[in-house]
């Protein structure tokens, strides 16, 4: 627990030094949303907002190498088969990650701190969910039942201890 706290106030501290650029994100990136062909690739049924850049290129990264296949068996996601296909989504994730730092060691600990965050998020709001006595049908549609819900913030609590012991 100490690693992690040291790891955040790492990130909390990196944040204040090197403050993002705002820039139009967008927060809908699943892959239903990203049409490719030959020619071109586009994103459709966009969710447009101006907020912070690197936060969502790491947001990016937390999608696709571990919410996407997390929510698997979630009612929402289950026809998706995310789990199935996690290898591929987090390859997508590293070409993500190459194409937008250019193997920029900098760039790249910027977003997986973003990742880390977005982890912690995660955690929390699961967290939230199981101390409600009633969860609504919109949160079980989207996150599964209670011990659904459990297991996943399970996954969390490991994914962020291996990444802050992973990258220090």
């Amino acid at each position: 627990m100490e690693r992690i706290a040291a790891k955040i106030d790492s990130i909390i501290e990196k944040r204040r030094n090197n403050p993002q650029k705002i820039a139009l994100v967008n927060q809908d990136i699943t892959p239903e949303n990203i049409i490719m062909n030959t020619d071109d690739t586009a994103i459709i049924d966009p969710l447009p907002k101006l907020d912070f850049d690197v936060k969502y290129a790491g947001y990016f990264v937390f999608c696709y190498k571990f919410l996407l296949p997390a929510y698997s068996n979630a009612p929402r996601y289950r026809h998706h088969s995310y789990s199935q296909h996690a290898g591929k989504l987090s390859a997508m994730a590293d070409g993500f990650i190459k194409g937008y730092t250019n193997h920029d060691t900098d760039q790249i600990e910027q977003i997986m701190n973003e990742y880390i965050l977005w982890v912690i998020l995660e955690a929390y709001e699961h967290f939230e969910v199981l101390n409600e006595e009633n969860i609504d049908n919109k949160t079980l549609q989207q996150m599964g039942n209670k011990e659904m819900i459990k297991n996943r913030l399970e996954l969390c609590l490991n994914q962020l201890e291996s990444l802050c012991i992973d990258l220090g």
